[in-house]
């Protein structure tokens, strides 16, 4: 198929199915505003649907004004690894749940809401760059991505500990390792589009750590604004 024709298809099933997790949310974002007096942690819960609900949108605007690809992985497995990946995280977070204490119910929503503020952030810069699948539209280097090449990644990992543990399940733990599998194959195979497509991408690469952010380099990060706001 098509490479562009591929793509469009992807669209308009992103939009679509996006669009429906979106209506999803807000009626669920209406129930726990209704139900709030019987439910612990009701605002701190409130707040995380509304980061979810910022997130999904984001999703479908930058899908819905996304580059068009120059490149995408080749054969089934990184695209199947793809959708698994995507929606391992929506299974997981409709899984039934047991009993946890308060502390670690404050913890668990903590989480999520940092993860999928991060999330935003990441998205936000990432822009019209966008995609579930292993595909080049534009190389992007700034922002979250001079700290580490995948912080979407990153913050979505940080929601779903704090999704694992909101659950308290072995099941959702199994979920979750999977989840955290199949993220590192999609960034694999991200990264091999991406060098094919951008000859900068191996110094970027050299430069700037995969997931887990360099000490050395936020702190450095800092000094350069520091300086540069003297500077000003």
């Amino acid at each position: 198929m098509n490479s562009l024709v591929e793509d469009r298809i992807g669209k308009f099933l992103m939009i679509a199915v996006f669009t429906v997790i979106i209506a999803r949310e807000i009626v669920g974002l209406g129930t726990i505003f209704a139900l709030r007096d019987q439910l612990d942690l009701w605002p701190l819960t409130l707040l995380s649907k509304v980061f979810a609900i910022i997130f999904v949108g984001a999703v479908v605007f930058f899908t819905v004004i996304r580059h068009d690809p120059l490149s995408s992985a080749p054969g089934l497995f990184p695209r199947v690894t793809a959708i698994a990946g995507t929606f391992a995280m929506m299974s997981l977070i409709a899984m039934p749940s047991q009993e946890i204490s308060r502390p670690l119910q404050v913890v668990s929503t903590v989480l999520v809401i940092v993860g999928t503020v991060l999330s935003i952030i990441c998205l936000r810069r990432l822009g019209r760059s966008f995609s579930i699948m292993a595909t080049a539209r534009e190389l992007v280097t700034s922002g979250p991505y001079d700290i580490v090449r995948h912080p979407l990644y990153a913050a979505e990992l940080i929601t779903i500990v704090g999704v694992v543990l909101a659950h308290g399940t072995l099941a959702s733990l199994l979920v979750g390792s999977a989840w955290l599998l199949l993220q590192y194959l999609r960034a694999r195979f991200e990264e091999q589009t991406l060098r094919s497509a951008f000859p900068d991408y191996e110094e970027y690469a050299r430069r700037v750590p995969m997931m887990v952010p360099s000490i050395t380099r936020l702190f450095q990060g800092s000094d350069k604004s520091a300086a540069t706001r003297a500077e000003g």
